[in-house]
């Protein structure tokens, strides 16, 4: 998928001081390591991307994460550094957050929000799994 990359630190730093350069992005990192358990991942997305009510399941997640007006900006980057540590005992909740992304908040920014939301307008979204 295009919007999602698997990058080495040394690169995501170069990648970074790009990104910092445009205040039109909004520029949110975790670290895999400090991501457990659902329940440590759906509270730190809440937390890093401000939302009005944090999620407590998947489903109110992926709402929130289809929206984000409150962020005011023009675009989206989720750095997720140690990649490899998010969820490491959680194997399969890994996989449904990645095909959240590939299937439902991924394709809702690139063309979706033109025909759901009026007035709505594509946004780029960029997704860095830092190894």
């Amino acid at each position: 998928m295009e919007d999602i990359y698997h990058v080495a630190l040394t690169d995501m730093q170069k990648i970074k001081h790009t990104f910092k350069k445009n205040e039109s992005l909004y520029i949110a990192e975790i670290d895999g390591k400090e991501i457990q358990s659902l329940t440590d991942y759906l509270t730190q997305m809440s937390d890093i991307f401000q939302f009005p009510i944090p999620s407590l399941g998947l489903d109110g997640y992926n709402d929130w994460m289809r929206d984000l007006d409150w962020l005011n900006k023009e675009g989206y980057v989720l750095i997720i550094y140690h990649f490899d540590d998010l969820l490491k005992q959680e194997l399969l909740i890994k996989e449904q957050i990645i095909n959240n992304f590939q299937d439902t908040i991924l394709p809702f920014w690139r063309y979706e929000i033109i025909t759901t939301v009026v007035g709505g307008k594509t946004k780029p979204f960029k997704i860095y799994f830092v190894n």
